[in-house]
């Protein structure tokens, strides 16, 4: 299993560096490109289970769309676009599939370099931890199969509770 661990681990570390394509954008072509980064580590009908909700994802095209809308709204409502990776923890499963804990610092304009101080709901960020289920198919592709986004939407409306209105 300890190639299992490793291409996860691989894969943790990369779709980090994809998200954080979309650190302070200049423009939305730049949403864009970190999106079409971001989903093409998501395999052909990747589900996502987030709060009860099961939404899946039948190409990339599809969940590049769904991930350029949302950076897109943390973009207009100020709160941004600069996720940077914390850790991350692997735990194999079987020789072909793991499961990746990613913990991520979401860091607000302004407050670079900050941790928790200032003022208002979100003063100098926080963390959240996502969690992604790692597939390699037996073709040899491989990437997430689905994930869940409780721990950042958790975070996300207790600070900011209209965010999905």
């Amino acid at each position: 299993m300890v190639q299992i661990t490793e291409l996860a681990k691989q894969a943790a570390v990369s779709y980090a560096a994809a998200i954080s394509l979309a650190a302070n954008p200049n423009n939305s072509s730049d949403l864009a490109s970190a999106a079409a980064a971001m989903s093409a580590f998501y395999l052909p009908n990747a589900t996502d289970f987030t709060f009860g909700g099961i939404t899946r994802f039948p190409d990339q095209d599809t969940f590049t769309q769904g991930t350029e809308f949302i950076l897109g709204k943390y973009n207009e409502s100020g709160i941004g676009t600069d996720f940077r990776l914390e850790k991350y923890r692997i735990d194999p499963v079987s020789e072909g599939s793991a499961i990746a804990w990613i913990t991520y610092r979401m860091v607000l304009p302004g407050n670079v370099g900050r941790k928790g101080k200032g003022k208002g709901p979100a003063a100098g960020g926080w963390k959240f931890t996502n969690v992604y289920g790692f597939r390699v198919q037996p073709d040899g592709r491989k990437g997430w199969e689905w994930t869940n986004a409780d721990g950042e939407y958790t975070e996300l409306l207790s600070r900011y509770p209209d965010f999905l209105s």
